[in-house]
């Protein structure tokens, strides 16, 4: 079924499967950006609740990784 996409040169899927992604980030960005504005300009404090909202995604982040890593770790001295 997918078999054509073997054929196609690894630099043109990257090409392709960029472009796609990108192109639906701008649509979706072109088509909710008046909605968005409405809905945030009231608020005030913008920057101090990103920078709670981005701290919380970095802890959740750094502790993902590091319980990652230590399986990874652990598999890996099973192993060998």
């Amino acid at each position: 079924m997918f078999y054509w996409i073997y054929s196609v040169p690894s630099l043109a899927l990257v090409a392709l499967f960029s472009g796609t992604f990108v192109g639906f980030a701008w649509l979706g960005i072109i088509l909710t950006r008046s909605r968005v504005r409405r809905w945030v300009a009231p608020e005030e404090d913008w920057n101090e609740i990103m920078g709670l909202v981005l701290s919380a995604y970095g802890i959740f982040y750094g502790i993902i990784l590091g319980l990652i890593a230590v399986g990874t770790y652990q598999n890996f001295e099973e192993v060998d």
